[in-house]
C-alpha cells in the first residue's frame, strides 16, 4: 500500500467520527474538508501505484529522478536537479487522470467533483456560499459507501478506515438510500409529458429554437439529445486548465459536468448524482469528448 492511501486514513477517520444524523454548521463542514483530503489523497494512490511521474507537476527525468528516486542517485550529474521540485497536481486534475485507470473514479466524478468544489469554498470563500443541506446529504448519505469502495481498492480493512464507526454510519446512509434509475425515470416522465402539452403551443417551439441557440452559443455549452424529450438540450460544463509553458497558453484537461438543461421540455438537472447516472446510461462525454480531445493532455 502507497502512502497516499495510508494518508487518506487519517481524513477518513476524522470524518467518520464527527459524522451524524444531525450535525451543527462546523461538524458538517469539518467532516466535508477532511473527506476532500481524504479523497484527494486516494486519487493520488490510485495514480501513484501505476506510475508515481502522474502526480508530479514536473515529471521530467530530471526532476523527478530526484524528487521520487534520489535514494537511487549514485551519482549527481547534471542530469539531476540540484532543487526537485516535488509539487503534485490538482485535486481535479487528479480526478480526470484517475477517472482513465478507475472504474472508481469514473462512476463517481460528479459526486467528486462537487465535493471538491466545497473544500474550495471552505478553504477560499466565504462559508454562506455552502449549500449546507445539500453537503449533508453528501457526508450522511455518500461518505459510507464511498468508504467501502476505498476499502475495496485499496485494501484497507473498512473498520480500520472508519475508526470503528462502520455500523453506525452504515444505518445512517442506509436510511437515505433510494433508486436513482426509478428517480430520474419519474423525472424524465414528466418532462416528456409536459413536452406534449408544450409543444402545441402556437410559436413555442420557434420560441424555444431561439432561446437554445442563444444559450449553446454561449462558453462552455454543448448540444445533446434531451433525455426526456428528444430534442437539444444543453450540457453546461466547467472545464479544467491548466498553462502549458512551453505553448505559454492554457490548455484544456478535461471537462465537468455541472447541469444538463433543456429548454423545450424544462428538464433541468444539477444534482451530481443524477447527472452521474444520467453521463454513463447515455454516454454524455461523447457529446464534447471526441470533439475536443479530451484527456489528450491528461
Amino acid at each position: 500500500m502507497n502512502n497516499y492511501f495510508e494518508d487518506s486514513k487519517l481524513f477518513f477517520r476524522n470524518s467518520a467520527k464527527v459524522i451524524k444524523r444531525d450535525m451543527e454548521k462546523g461538524e458538517l463542514i469539518n467532516s466535508t474538508m477532511s473527506f476532500a483530503l481524504a479523497i484527494e489523497r486516494v486519487l493520488k494512490g490510485i495514480l501513484y501505484d501505476l506510475n508515481p511521474l502522474y502526480i508530479l507537476m514536473k515529471p521530467e527525468f530530471k526532476n523527478s529522478i530526484a524528487a521520487i528516486y534520489g535514494d537511487k542517485v549514485i551519482n549527481s550529474t547534471s542530469e539531476v536537479s540540484n532543487s526537485p521540485d516535488s509539487d503534485v497536481i490538482t485535486y481535479r486534475k487528479s480526478l480526470l487522470r484517475a477517472e482513465v485507470i478507475s472504474d472508481f473514479a469514473h462512476k463517481n466524478k460528479s459526486l467528486l467533483y462537487y465535493l471538491s468544489e466545497c473544500r474550495d469554498i471552505i478553504a477560499h470563500n466565504e462559508l454562506q456560499l455552502l449549500d449546507l443541506e445539500r453537503m449533508s446529504l453528501m457526508m450522511k448519505k455518500d461518505f459510507f459507501t464511498i468508504s467501502q469502495q476505498i476499502s475495496d481498492i485499496s485494501g484497507i480493512n473498512i473498520r480500520s478506515l472508519l475508526s470503528q464507526q462502520e455500523n453506525r454510519l452504515s444505518q445512517i446512509s442506509a436510511e437515505l438510500q433510494d433508486s436513482v434509475p426509478e428517480k430520474v425515470n419519474i423525472i424524465l416522465s414528466n418532462h416528456k409529458n409536459k413536452w406534449a402539452i408544450l409543444k402545441k403551443t402556437d410559436g413555442y417551439i420557434e420560441d424555444k429554437d431561439n432561446i437554445y441557440q442563444q444559450i449553446i452559443s454561449t462558453p462552455n455549452k454543448f448540444s445533446c439529445e434531451c433525455p426526456a424529450c428528444n430534442k437539444k438540450a444543453v450540457l453546461f460544463v466547467r472545464p479544467e486548465t491548466e498553462l502549458n509553458q512551453y505553448m505559454n497558453q492554457e490548455i484544456v484537461l478535461g471537462y465537468f459536468i455541472n447541469k444538463i438543461k433543456c429548454v423545450y421540455c424544462k428538464l433541468e438537472i444539477t444534482d451530481y448524482e443524477l447527472i452521474s447516472y444520467l453521463e454513463e446510461k447515455y454516454n454524455l462525454q461523447n457529446y464534447f469528448g471526441n470533439h475536443l480531445g479530451i484527456g489528450d493532455e491528461t
